[in-house]
């Protein structure tokens, strides 16, 4: 494989492990370079106001529903060239390939400048520019993608300390892989730091000991949540008005449990 700068990678359906080298690479599957750094839009806000007459500017209700913001999809286009010295890589062969791949498809897209998170959504040919002059052709993919790039590991998932980044990074497999629960008292776990910024809804897996559900609290300063009540049956659960994020530097994300026996939060988190 030939390593390159600013590549792309491109994973196509229902994939939730990523391994890099099953995975298209635009220049060792397609043979084209970036004309410069891919970077993908910032996502809008998507903004609700009111126009007060008679009042100074805006009344803005963008977070009054949800208490965090919420965003648009990222749009834009990245350039390409197509390399011209490679055997059996002519400029039909490369378009034909591409647009089998990637029209009308939705793809995970990984940068190689930011290979611990994923973007996903629709990647397509936007435009090809067959050059007269003997240089080589330009592709231009455009993309409409979710706002939030989302990390290539779950909550419970390994992590390696040869990429791991002391300042930016979290090891959260000790946080929240079967952590045990054995007390007829609240037992609290400080998650503040370990959610990141997209809001997410986790999957409870529980191993009673006595087949008793577990009871559970909790409280996010971002949502107003105040220490909200949920039981947690055996098996695996998901409640869809439990959401962790942290949308502010500010926030503070904890849980109580109490009963006894083995729980499992995962979650895939995400950040702009």
């Amino acid at each position: 494989m030939i390593e390159c700068p600013h590549s792309l990678y491109f994973f196509r359906g229902d994939v939730e492990t990523f391994d890099m080298t099953q995975a298209v690479n635009t220049l060792n599957d397609w043979f084209i370079v970036p004309l410069g750094r891919p970077v993908i839009a910032p996502p809008k806000q998507k903004r609700n106001t009111i126009d007060i007459p008679g009042a100074n500017g805006v009344l803005d209700l963008s977070n009054s529903l949800t208490h965090y913001p919420v965003f648009e999809n990222r749009e834009g286009t990245i350039d390409f060239a197509v390399l011209n010295d490679k055997p059996g890589y002519d400029w039909l062969t490369v378009y034909t390939k591409m647009m089998k791949f990637l029209q009308g498809n939705t793809v995970k897209m990984f940068l190689e400048d930011d290979p611990k998170f994923f973007y996903e959504g629709q990647v397509w040919v936007d435009d090809w520019d067959s050059r007269n002059d003997g240089t080589w052709s330009e592709v231009t993919l455009g993309y409409d993608l979710q706002p939030y790039r989302r990390s290539i590991y779950t909550s419970i998932d390994e992590w390696l300390w040869d990429p791991f980044n002391f300042e930016t990074d979290v090891i959260q497999t000790t946080q929240f892989n079967a952590i045990r629960i054995d007390s007829d008292d609240w037992e609290e776990h400080d998650f503040t730091g370990l959610i990141d910024m997209m809001p997410v809804i986790p999957e409870f897996t529980v191993d009673t000991d006595d087949d008793q559900p577990m009871s559970a609290q909790l409280y996010n300063s971002d949502l107003k949540i105040n220490w909200k009540d949920i039981s947690l049956p055996e098996g695996t659960n998901t409640f869809y008005d439990c959401i962790l994020c942290e949308a502010t530097p500010e926030s503070v994300v904890k849980m109580r449990f109490k009963g006894h026996g083995q729980l499992t939060i995962k979650f895939r988190s995400g950040r702009l």
